[in-house]
């Protein structure tokens, strides 16, 4: 079994400076709504949702933060959902009847055609 370790209060560079540098500012300016939405807004672009919704996570915990670090990762979720909504496939839909009785017809037209033509 192995034993327990705790997650690190530090985070790992993800190689992104942007990234790096938008997530400072948040810290910096944890009240300035721009901050926040400009940070989002690179992490989708950039596809490190994960990464922000575990930042905002480590200070859900924080008497200070916690409500508005709980917004956020609110809205992480609903912007990844918006994503995956937006790859989705539209849903199948038969083809008309009109058009599956017609194939049929010729199918059937066919199939004597052949039969007659095989039979004499």
């Amino acid at each position: 079994m192995t034993p327990y370790r705790p997650a690190p209060t530090h985070f790992a560079d993800t190689g992104d400076p942007v990234f790096e540098a938008c997530w400072a500012r948040v810290e910096a300016e944890w009240d300035d709504d721009d901050a926040h939405v400009k940070m989002l807004n690179h992490a989708i672009t950039a596809s490190k949702l994960p990464e922000l919704a575990g930042r905002y996570a480590k200070h859900k915990e924080d008497v200070t933060r916690g409500e508005l670090a709980t917004k956020r990762v609110a809205a992480i979720t609903l912007a990844a959902m918006s994503m995956l909504e937006a790859t989705r496939s539209p849903k199948y839909q038969r083809p008309p009847w009109p058009i599956v009785a017609s194939a049929a017809f010729i199918l059937v037209c066919a199939l004597i055609f052949v039969w007659a033509t095989l039979s004499r």
